[in-house]
Order: structure tokens, then C-alpha cells, then sequence
């Protein structure tokens, strides 16, 4: 009975069946030997076509004295098992895995492509990105860095150890693209060749502000510090303006030898846009640094270009001469203008 139901059973899934691995041939048990009726699981890996069962243990040439346990493995189609009997081999081996160094995480990969991307690259924090330590994670953001549209202008590169060895190269290649112009290299430590390497990049590219370690710098800050000051002089980035996206990225701009801010060109400017242009009669140029009257009760509450004047007055240029009575600390005092009456120290106003 049980034969022809397993037979039944073969023959409606023989088509899908996935067939038992192939078994060395095994010579029966002698007379001498107990005889092992093969049981249900035997049965299941019979070899139906000619009706002789295929299970190890009750068929073949070699048969053990011993009983062993079979292993049983089942059928991914119809969900039938079927025996095989435990080897005397090691599991194969699985492929060597990489170091985790070399694996760079999905989240990060992902975290990385998503800032290049968003448009707002300007500034570049590498704590806020990846793990500093890790040299292919580090790469694979200067990577991205060297092609990024638009551009980043400050980077904050303090404690990537890896840009002191394999990536320097990489470092230096990116700086002299001409894009940066302020940079953090904090706690890090250069040998002297890199050190006049840093220095050979920074005079062919446009870095205004930089931050190296005092204590590790020695002679060659000074050699920094003039590269950087030359460097003044090829753009007006890291000067403040009307443009109030570039103010942004200047304002983040902080940690440096000499930050931006700091400046007397920014202080003046910050100092004369403090409260805008209200309650004013004459306003400066930022270009020109030439000073224009206001149409009477007409305030401007940003900083002053001459090209704005163009509402009221259509000749209104940097080229045209400067107005009369416009410059507040060469006229006489007119009617309505404000007294600001400061005492000399240690006397009394009244």
C-alpha cells in the first residue's frame, strides 16, 4: 500500500521534482547480515523507474555494519524529502570577505550622493558625511568633491588622518582646481616635503583663509600665510556684499588664522548695513565707494550700488560723477539733519 502511494505520488511530480544527488553503488547485506527494511523516508528517494529503491541504506555495494544517520533534504518544487547519507567531507569554504575598510556602507554612499546633489555644496563639513578615518570613504567624497556643481567653496577637512598619506595627492589636485577658498586642515600633521608641496598649491589656487596647526607649522606659516595673502587679490569671495547666498557661506567660514569677518572691509560693511540705509539722505556705493542723494522720503534698506539709482535717475552709472552736497561728512549741516554730540573724556555734555 505504501509503495503505490509514494508511486502515485513520484509519478504527479516527477515532472517538477528536483531528483536526489547521484549515490556510489553499494553491495547488498550478506545473509549474515541484519537486513534493513528501508521506511518511509527511504521510500521517497526511490527510483521509480525500475522500481528498486535508492536509498544508502537498504541498497548499493560497501554497506556499512553501522547504522548511519541519513540527512535529509527537501524538494524546493513539491516539498518531498529525500535522504542522503552525512560524508565524511568539510563544508566548502566560503569566499574570503573583504576588510570592512574596503566596504563603504549603503547609508553613506547614499548620504554622499545626496549632498552633491542637492545643490547646496558650497560648504562641506566631512563630520557631517562620513567617518574622517576611513580612506576609501574619504576618497570617494574628494571624488565627488573635484566634480560637484557648484562648486564647494569651504571645506572643513580637521582630523582626516588619510589626506596625510594615500589621498594627498588627491588633496592637492583638488585644491589647485581653483574653486576653494577657505580650508581647515586641523590636526593634521604634514611632513616637510607635503608641507612645500601645500604651499606650491596654494599659490595656483584661489585659498584666502586656511587653519594648520600652529604647533606643527613651525617656519613654514609664515610661508602659508603669504601664499593665502597673495591670493586676496584674484577674487572677492570671501568679501561681503548684496549677494546674501555668498554672505551665508562667508559667515560660515569660522576657526581659520584670520576669518573673514574679521576683516576691516567686512567690518566697515557690516557696520554700514547694520541698520540698512533708513533715515537717510545720501547713500555710498559699494563699487565705487561714491555717494548718491536720495529722492526726498525714498529709504533704502539694503546695501547701495549706483545702478540702483536707475529708478530715479536713468544716467545713474559708477562713472558718473560723484553728487554735490551727497558726502555727509564734507557739507554743512542743513535743516533737518541729526546732531550726534560726543564729550571729550572725562567732561560733562549739556
Amino acid at each position: 500500500g505504501k509503495r503505490r502511494l509514494w508511486q502515485w505520488l513520484a509519478s504527479s511530480f516527477s515532472s517538477t521534482c528536483a531528483p536526489p544527488p547521484p549515490r556510489p553503488a553499494r553491495a547488498r547485506p550478506t545473509s549474515g547480515e541484519p537486513s534493513r527494511v528501508p521506511g518511509v523516508a527511504a521510500l521517497m528517494a526511490m527510483d521509480f523507474a525500475d522500481n528498486t529503491p535508492a536509498c544508502l541504506e537498504c541498497s548499493g555495494e560497501g554497506a556499512d555494519e553501522t547504522f548511519v544517520p541519513p540527512r535529509r533534504h527537501e524538494c524546493p518544487n513539491c516539498h518531498l524529502f529525500y535522504e542522503e547519507e552525512w560524508e565524511e567531507e568539510s563544508p566548502p569554504s566560503s569566499p574570503q570577505t573583504p576588510p570592512a575598510s574596503d566596504i563603504i556602507p549603503t547609508s553613506v554612499m547614499r548620504r554622499v550622493a545626496s549632498f552633491f546633489t542637492s545643490g547646496e555644496t558650497a560648504v562641506l563639513h566631512l563630520d557631517h558625511l562620513i567617518k574622517k578615518l576611513d580612506e576609501n570613504q574619504l576618497r570617494l567624497v574628494l571624488s565627488y568633491a573635484q566634480k560637484a556643481q557648484p562648486a564647494v567653496q569651504v571645506a572643513f577637512l580637521q582630523g582626516a588622518l588619510p589626506l596625510q598619506g594615500a589621498l594627498f595627492t588627491q588633496l592637492c589636485d583638488w585644491v589647485e582646481q581653483g574653486h576653494l577658498w577657505a580650508l581647515n586642515l586641523g590636526e593634521l600633521r604634514f611632513s616637510q616635503d607635503q608641507l612645500a608641496a601645500i604651499e606650491a598649491s596654494l599659490r595656483r589656487s584661489s585659498v584666502t583663509h586656511l587653519f594648520y596647526e600652529c604647533t606643527v607649522a613651525g617656519e613654514w606659516k609664515e610661508h602659508l600665510k603669504a601664499a593665502i595673502r597673495d591670493n586676496r587679490t584674484k577674487h572677492a569671495k570671501w568679501r561681503l556684499s548684496r549677494d546674501h547666498k555668498q554672505n551665508h557661506v562667508i559667515f560660515e567660514v569660522v576657526k581659520c588664522w584670520f576669518n573673514p569677518t574679521s576683516h576691516l572691509v567686512n567690518k566697515l560693511w557690516m557696520e554700514r548695513n547694520k541698520g540698512a540705509w533708513r533715515a537717510a539722505d545720501s547713500v555710498q556705493c559699494e563699487r565705487c565707494r561714491k555717494w548718491r542723494r536720495l529722492p526726498t522720503g525714498v529709504s533704502w534698506p539694503c546695501e547701495f550700488e549706483c545702478s540702483d539709482a536707475a529708478q530715479w535717475d536713468a544716467q545713474a552709472s559708477c562713472e558718473a560723477d560723484e553728487d554735490p552736497d551727497a558726502r555727509t561728512e564734507d557739507r554743512a549741516p542743513r535743516a533737518g539733519d541729526r546732531l550726534v554730540v560726543q564729550p571729550a573724556p572725562g567732561q560733562w555734555a549739556v
